[in-house]
């Protein structure tokens, strides 16, 4: 299949237009490396969509910058509105706060760029066969590029083999070359298992979802790498599988508290993984931190109500989404993104459930 190639500067230029109506900037518009990351779109692209205007009159080249003149001409460019498909296995409504946040962003950020974005879900497009339904779907919606959120080794691999424009929200599978953009699991996992270790923990338990996904064993490999120090030999990081039964991960881990020696914390994948693991506590009449500690490899708005504060890692909708974005212009320009993996670091968010075992 062809790839489709719009023309971006023309949205943009569109976009810039709008705002020089709307009375955004007084005499002139910013300089082109704040427009660029405000936009989220790169310098040539912009570039070529100040060209567009300066050519139409709506901008005046200067060594001051570019200049708005007065009164000027309505801008007339010949464009096709940019659709870009989002693909998740589930509709909006179950996914997890952040995964909606993030998707909201998205939807903004489009918008800004004169773009249209749609969200298309199905559990047909990520199952074991997943070519039929896909081949429909792109035949029936002609997008210029699409985004994928929780997808499967089977549907990323049928995106990379018919050269579809596509960017994929989170980890790619080995032997798919896809761009993608996700947190760095690792570097979470190791800065985790280097507080750990500073906090005097030895024993810890680490919720493991299955299927192993590929972000999440990085984030184990990690934790191992940094709980594991200079002359220190008894630090061990025990596996607590999680195959989506909330009660059978709860009764696993009442099951490790009753051991010996007891592990003194707990690491969740998810913040839904930390609530049951923090109803678990309580049902043995134990309390984070000071019987065991918490902590969530992720966030979402919702954690921060919990007493004490769980310590987290944070990532911004905001800052993801505008990451996403901005790899996914240059591929419908028909550009090749290299290296095609962008990390994003996550914030580590201290809270109040992690005790230095020191103190």
């Amino acid at each position: 299949m062809t790839a489709i190639r719009p023309s971006l500067p023309v949205h943009v230029a569109q976009h810039l237009e709008a705002l020089i109506r709307e009375g955004t900037w007084a005499q002139r518009l910013p300089s082109e490396r704040n427009l660029a990351i405000e936009l989220g779109i790169s310098r040539g692209t912009l570039r070529a969509a100040l060209t567009l205007l300066r050519a139409s009159g709506k901008l005046t080249g200067s060594p001051q910058g570019n200049l708005i003149p007065p009164n000027s001409p309505p801008l007339a460019l010949a464009t096709r509105e940019i659709e870009i498909g989002v693909l998740s296995p589930r509709p909006l409504e179950p996914l997890r706060p952040y995964l909606a946040m993030l998707i909201a962003h998205l939807k903004a950020g489009a918008h800004a760029r004169g773009w249209k974005l749609i969200l298309h879900h199905g559990g047909s497009y990520f199952s074991q066969y997943p070519a039929k339904p896909l081949r429909q779907l792109v035949a029936n919606y002609r997008h210029h590029g699409w985004i994928l959120v929780h997808s499967t080794p089977k549907t990323q691999s049928w995106f990379e083999r018919e050269r579809i424009p596509t960017l994929v929200s989170g980890h790619t599978y080995a032997g798919i070359a896809l761009p993608s953009v996700d947190v760095n699991h690792r570097a979470v996992g190791r800065h985790l298992g280097v507080m750990l270790r500073r906090y005097g923990h030895r024993q810890v338990i680490m919720v493991s979802s299955r299927p192993r996904l590929p972000g999440l064993v990085e984030g184990e490999a990690g934790l191992q790498e940094g709980l594991e120090g200079p002359g220190d030999g008894d630090q061990r990081v025990d596996p607590l599988p999680y195959d989506g039964q909330d009660a059978l991960l709860a009764q696993r881990i009442l099951h490790r508290l009753r051991s010996h020696p007891r592990p003194t914390c707990i690491v969740t994948e998810t913040p839904n993984q930390y609530l049951t693991a923090w109803s678990a506590l309580a049902r043995a009449k134990l309390a984070a931190p000071a019987d065991v500690s918490l902590v969530s490899r992720l966030n979402d708005p919702f954690l921060h109500h919990l007493v004490p504060t769980p310590t987290r890692y944070h990532l911004s909708p905001v800052t993801m989404a505008r990451h996403i974005l901005t790899r996914l212009a240059h591929l419908v320009e028909g550009e090749k993104l290299s290296p095609p993996a962008y990390e994003v670091i996550a914030e580590f968010v201290t809270g109040a459930s992690l005790r230095n075992l020191h103190k």
